[in-house]
């Protein structure tokens, strides 16, 4: 019977490596060159092994519970990681988002399940921003007046460099919990 999966979570990072030995003929390498595909990721990107971490990583700390929404301030990639995970895990998501992101991004958080938020819809960003140029730090500070009170857990969450550390923490179930070993590659 086929391998069938039960959640997009279960198939974060079980991407192949391949050995380009077109390549290696080609300019002619003593060494094997091998790529890790992190296009076979659910969403293409390796931002969905970083989303997938700081998820379980705030559930298994407790920071994380049923019924909390997930908050992130992004425009990239580890926001739709984060989209994916939370509607896969059963929470609510929503992102803040900067206003000149393309549609596309919009829509594929929205088709995630996710709620989109432009910064320029939040005064206190705003304000920030009015005071502070573009600085990420006062920027995460306001959104954090902003969501004060609410039930959530926020990458942000209470202090600024919580995505930081919480990023950093993650570090080593990313690379030895969901890469393949160096061991692999050698033969």
């Amino acid at each position: 019977m086929a391998n069938i999966h039960q959640s997009i979570a279960e198939l974060v990072g079980k991407t192949p490596l391949l050995q380009l030995n077109g390549y290696k003929k080609a300019k002619n390498l003593g060494a094997n060159i091998i790529a890790k595909l992190e296009y076979f990721n659910p969403n293409q990107s390796v931002k969905d092994r970083i989303a997938l971490a700081m998820v379980e990583t705030a559930e298994k700390e407790g920071k994380l519970k049923k019924g909390d929404t997930i908050i992130e301030l992004t425009s990239g990639n580890t926001g739709v990681g984060l989209a994916a995970i939370a509607a896969a895990k059963g929470y609510n998501f929503r992102v803040y988002i900067q206003d000149q992101v393309s549609k596309e991004r919009f829509q594929v958080i929205h088709a995630l399940g996710g709620k989109t938020v432009k910064l320029s819809e939040v005064p206190e960003i705003v304000e920030s921003f009015e005071k502070n140029g573009p600085d990420f730090i006062e920027c995460v500070k306001a959104l954090e007046r902003h969501v004060a009170g609410e039930k959530i857990f926020g990458l942000p969450t209470r202090l600024a460099i919580q995505p930081i550390q919480t990023y950093i923490s993650t570090l080593p179930a990313l690379k030895f919990g969901t890469t393949q070993t160096e061991k692999s590659m050698s033969s």
